[in-house]
Formats: C-alpha cells, structure tokens, sequence
C-alpha cells in the first residue's frame, strides 16, 4: 500500500506518523505536536514516543494508553483499550516481538521479554519471560510460543 492510502485509511497509522515526527528537532515539529494532539483527541490515543522502538504498530486505534516512562521493544502490536502505566515502582519495560490483545492491563515496573502473546482481557503485574503465551487476571503463562512471530517481513527481506 502507498503512503498516501495508508495515511487516509489507518488513524492509528496517522497517530503514529505525527508522533514521530513530533521527536525531530526541525521547525516542524510544533505541527506535528499540533497534529498529534488533534488525533490523540480524535482517537482517544496518549501514546508518547521517547521509548518506542522500531515498527509500533496499533490494531484498532482506539482507547490506548501508553505511559511515558514505558520502554516498547521493536516489531510490537498494542490491540484497542489497551493501557500499559505506572505505579509507584515505575513502569513497564517491554521487549521485542510482543503482540498484545484488546483490553490488557499492564501495570508496573515489570519487564515483559521477547516474543510474548498476552491474551485478551489480561492484567499483568508480574514479569513475563521470554517465548510465553499469558493470559487472564492475574495473568499467568498458559503455553509457549515455539516460533517468534514475524510482524514486519519488510525487516527481513531487505
């Protein structure tokens, strides 16, 4: 797809594009602020980018909440009324290669590893290891992921 049809068919893609060019040191980047405030308002996305590694990519872009002391690794999926925040510990490190699903609860100063699945609905509170599979309230691993997923094939074919 091109640039331009992504930009008019996918708000969380407009959210994101603004967002990141709100981090560049140019003149520009008090429109893309302006920008950025509009459609977080627009979608009901606060995400902020100082720690948001490489190909974010959100699935439907509605009610997601991402605090800004949180670390998000490369190649992450964050589904609708997702909210990843803070306590009192400090907030969450998350890896590489995670895709979380609609409605999760992510709170605290826990790390989540490497190609992680949290499941639907999930609070999670505690540290996640690597390859896991979570879900539930509070979540636990219930399975293994044998192969990483690949989220952006664009990486790998080049």
């Amino acid at each position: 797809m091109t640039f331009c049809k992504t930009y008019i068919k996918t708000p969380s893609f407009k959210y994101l594009f603004w967002m990141r060019l709100e981090s560049c040191t140019c003149w520009f980047r008090y429109i893309a602020k302006m920008m950025r405030r509009h459609y977080s308002t627009k979608y009901g996305l606060q995400i902020y980018g100082e720690n948001i590694g490489y190909a974010l990519r959100i699935g439907h872009s509605f009610g997601t909440i991402v605090n800004p002391k949180a670390i998000i690794g490369e190649n992450c999926t964050i589904c609708q009324f997702t909210t990843i925040g803070e306590n009192n510990n400090g907030a969450p490190h998350i890896g590489n290669n995670v895709y979380i699903a609609p409605g999760v609860n992510i709170v605290g100063s826990i790390h989540i590893g490497d190609n992680v699945t949290i499941g639907a609905g999930s609070v999670v509170t505690k540290d996640v290891l690597d390859n896991c599979i979570v879900a539930g309230n509070p979540a636990r691993v219930i399975g293994m992921n044998d192969k990483p997923p690949v989220t952006n094939l664009w990486k790998y074919n080049n």
